[in-house]
């Protein structure tokens, strides 16, 4: 119940972001100090962040790693440590990137001031999604995400902006209404003699009308939950999350959103706000799991991941921007996420090490794809052809991410689909492998077919003056080559300390400890 470094550092990753938004509202036009503030908070979040992960390794008791705090509104375990890592990342580098976009921009927008306003408290909302132990409290951050990312789409105001950003906010949130109402049921499937009994045991101490919300409790008292109803309540929950989330039928949102906001915001799109849904899923999953067993909500959640799949292999084949084909990317690697979370064992693991892989492969590939955008002013494929002739650089980084996103070795990205592969055949997952097989070798020649054209193909326009490259510095290419550096290293070698994090992690969501 007490505080220490992790209860900190949680609280941190949504302060920091806070007022840093406030502080940008203030700031006007005065785009250095801005650009200042965008630096120095990202960059503080990072190493709170990152020290926070270091002190966690080295902590040996189980014991020492999971608490509430804040009247057990709050927790911290290895699933929180996981995912704020992530945003400490993503946070960091989106930020960077869009820096590094507007000052490259032919046209700022108006209010950039509010834009990075509404940046900072998307982020704080991700965070309080993650260090939430109430799931009322979760869902309203996550509802919260959805309405301060909806402005963002529409930065550079036109038709297809605005279409886009309705679009978006209107599936959003009937998905995550139908969450609630998933949530709700929850709630109402511990409204038993059984489970009364069970809280006096394990919270005698908690008021009895909030701790029927807070996840360690519902947790633990899971074989007491009506299974009548569990039964209803994933199946809600699945549907609305996976909604925000962007997996298949309920994508429809993320390619318009994907092609019509800012590249950095694509990027927050796809490196973190679908990993937050999917995470808040792995959450109600051991709830689910421990009262129906394993086989429903396994099920509910390869379904989706393979249609999933099916439906990013369809789009990515015939894709002819270059966004909407990230896009679509997108929905295919939360398709394996969920296929990785539904096999379970060891591919839960290797689904977790996969949020970070393509997160991190999209922030790069956004990064390149938005500053050959700017210059080139057009994302259409064709449009954007010999790329590696007119922008060396940024078109390896261009086909660098989009080999990461292939599956090729020796990228990260390889390590973790073959370890969920590995996971099926252990599990004697047939059908279920085969699709997963068939439709990433699919997604695999027409990713690689769309990037040959892009960087290999005869150059539609020629460079002039080159001012894109001059304003991309050396820290840049420092910050990157780091990135990319952590694309590859896990696929030749990941450190023991940080394998056993994620397979306790693994732990934790099978509801196996």
């Amino acid at each position: 119940m007490g505080m220490n470094v992790f209860s900190l550092s949680e609280i941190a990753t949504v302060f920091i972001p806070v007022i840093a938004g406030v502080v940008a509202l203030f700031l006007g036009e005065r785009l250095r100090a801005l650009f200042a503030l965008m630096m120095a908070a990202p960059f503080f979040t990072l190493i709170i962040v990152i020290y926070s992960f270091s002190f966690f390794l080295t902590t040996e008791t189980l014991e020492g790693k999971n608490f509430l705090f804040i009247n057990s509104y709050f927790l911290f375990d290895h699933l929180s440590m996981c995912y704020i890592l992530l945003l400490g990342i993503v946070y960091f580098l989106c930020s960077i990137f869009s820096i590094k976009y507007f000052q490259s921009a032919p046209a700022l927008p108006l209010a950039l001031n509010r834009f990075y306003a509404l940046w900072n408290l998307s982020i704080a909302s991700m965070a309080l999604v993650i260090i939430s132990n109430n799931l009322l409290i979760m869902w309203f951050a996550l509802e919260m995400t959805t309405l301060t990312t909806t402005f963002l789409i529409a930065t550079h105001k036109h038709r297809r902006t605005v279409e886009a950003m309705w679009k978006y906010l209107i599936i959003c949130s009937l998905g995550l209404s139908f969450a609630l109402i998933g949530i709700l049921l929850f709630g109402y499937a511990a409204s038993n003699e059984q489970f009364s009994q069970m809280l006096h045991t394990v919270a005698a101490w908690r008021d009895r009308s909030s701790a029927i919300w807070s996840w360690d409790i519902l947790k633990n008292a899971a074989m007491t939950l009506q299974p009548s109803l569990v039964k209803i309540a994933f199946i809600f929950a699945a549907v609305g999350l996976g909604t925000k989330a962007s997996l298949a039928p309920m994508h429809t949102w993320a390619p318009d959103a994907y092609g019509e906001a800012p590249h950095p915001v694509s990027a927050i799109f796809s490196g973190l706000m679908s990993a937050v849904a999917m995470y808040m899923l792995m959450r109600l999953l051991p709830l689910a799991t421990g009262s129906l067993g394993n086989q429903l909500p396994q099920t509910i959640l390869i379904s989706i991941g393979v249609v999933s799949m099916v439906v990013a292999a369809i789009f990515i084949t015939h894709q002819k921007n270059l966004k909407r084909l990230l896009a679509y990317s997108s929905v295919e690697h939360m398709g394996i996420i969920a296929i990785g979370i539904g096999t379970g064992g060891g591919a839960i693991a290797a689904a977790l090490l996969h949020t970070f892989n393509n997160s991190l492969a999209k922030i790069i590939a956004f990064f390149s794809a938005g500053v050959i955008d700017n210059k080139m002013g057009t994302q259409n494929i064709m449009g954007l052809k010999g790329v590696m002739s007119v922008y060396p650089r940024l078109g390896v980084l261009l086909f660098i991410s989009l080999l990461a996103l292939m599956g090729m070795a020796p990228f990260a990205i390889f390590i973790s689909k073959f370890l969920i592969i590995k996971a099926m055949i252990l599990e004697k997952s047939w059908i279920t492998l085969t699709l997963f097989i068939v439709t990433s070798l699919i997604i695999f020649m027409s990713l690689l077919k769309h990037a040959l054209v892009i960087l290999f193909g005869s150059p539609s326009v020629r460079e002039e003056g080159g001012l894109i490259l001059k304003k991309f510095t050396r820290r840049d290419y420092l910050i990157f080559s780091v990135v990319l550096m952590l694309l590859i290293l896990p696929g030749i070698w990941i450190p023991e300390k940080i394998l056993l994090f994620f397979q306790e992690t693994a732990l934790l969501i099978s509801s196996q400890r």
